[in-house]
């Protein structure tokens, strides 16, 4: 399981969830409504004493991305004094944010914060409490999302994406998404959680739970944009949009032969110097006919194609007709993978499509949400 974070990088959570406590009445013949409205008024009067940040776009705020196959996130925003949190409103969501980020001296705007903290509380309709959290710290190393739908009367839901990575982002990490449902009254509790050892695997090895849990809280923050995926996946099944270089592909034919060489510590120096080519290198691979190739060989090509999420061609033909998955390219930052996903889902499903791929990233993202509903299957 991931870990809490300290309580005392959540201070300012802690006060709000005492303030709460505190206003629920504590006599039996005081009704779920009135504890919704005690708790509206206090957390009310509790962010009136904040200092306000006005109106604010999302990407004025944060912008989760993918490195190293794990989520990062990232502020504009500059540290805020000591545990001092902001309050403020957000384009699209609906509630009062509070927002917390701190960073070590010299660390510039824009990189991910030490701490990050955002906090958005909803009373949309009497006895319901919406509640968007996202926190995330450098030491240790973990981030964490959550949506939480709860009642005064008891019944919750609650969606929580947990993520802890390695020391420098590398070594062992954990991505756990972690569904709660206390059910009503005459309905038992129910606790569904599922991990992987990264964002990037756990999107390929959980893909329902991926599309029924994960993108519509992340759609919520409009960081959907995270499910782009890499390159290197888009190169392979859009293979003709990879041109190897011709001096790469010398590079890598002349390390090939001592792939299979009798000598391990020969092999497993040739090895090193394919992993040391990077993704230039891995482009090379990936569109290498390796048929004619040793069991040997393809075993340590595979092993140096790990990183870049490697795929077999049965799922190249899948994904090239996978309406999800093209329209999730239409993310990418590479204008060549938008312009190819747009001419794929053209022939495939609306030759009448319309999409700039050069349009801003927002613009983007807002097309994309309608598309998906548009192709969504009908079952």
């Amino acid at each position: 399981m991931i870990r809490r974070f300290a309580p005392s990088r959540l201070k300012f959570l802690g006060g709000v969830a005492a303030l709460l406590i505190a206003a629920a009445p504590l006599c039996a013949q005081d009704t779920a409504l009135d504890m919704w409205n005690a708790q509206k008024t206090t957390f009310e009067n509790f962010v009136g004493n904040l200092r306000p940040l006005g109106q604010q776009r999302i990407e004025q705020i944060l912008r989760l991305g993918v490195d190293k196959r794990f989520l990062t996130i990232h502020s504009p925003l500059p540290s805020m004094p000591g545990d001092e949190s902001m309050r403020a409103k957000l384009d699209g969501i609906p509630g009062t944010a509070l927002v917390d980020v701190h960073r070590e001296d010299g660390s510039p705007r824009g990189a991910e914060p030490d701490r990050f903290s955002l906090n958005v509380m909803n009373f949309p309709a009497p006895k319901q409490v919406n509640t968007f959290s996202i926190h995330s710290q450098l030491q240790p190393n973990e981030l964490s999302i959550s949506q939480t739908i709860q009642t005064t009367e008891g019944p919750l839901h609650q969606v929580m994406l947990s993520q802890r990575r390695g020391p420098q982002s590398a070594g062992p990490g954990l991505v756990q998404l972690a569904i709660t449902d206390s059910g009503a009254a005459n309905q038992a509790p129910q606790q569904l959680n599922f991990e992987a050892p990264d964002f990037f695997t756990f999107v390929h090895e959980y893909p329902q739970q991926t599309e029924r849990y994960v993108r519509p809280l992340l759609r919520a923050l409009n960081q959907e944009s995270v499910f782009a995926p890499d390159p290197m996946i888009a190169w392979q099944v859009f293979g003709e949009l990879s041109q190897p270089d011709a001096a790469m592909s010398r590079r890598v034919r002349d390390i090939l032969p001592r792939l299979d060489s009798p000598d391990f510590r020969v092999r497993d120096a040739a090895l090193r110097e394919l992993q040391k080519l990077g993704r230039d290198g891995a482009g090379v691979l990936v569109h290498m006919d390796r048929s004619k190739l040793t069991p040997e060989q393809n075993a340590r090509i595979d092993r140096a194609l790990l990183p870049y999420g490697h795929l077999a061609p049965k799922e190249i033909s899948r994904l090239r007709s996978d309406a999800g998955f093209l329209l999730d390219c239409l993310y990418c930052d590479e204008s060549a993978i938008r312009q190819a996903a747009v001419d794929r889902l053209r022939s495939m499903f609306r030759p009448d499509l319309a999409f700039d791929v050069d349009a801003p990233p927002p613009v983007r993202a807002a097309v994309i949400a309608q598309l998906r509903e548009q192709l969504k299957p009908v079952h």
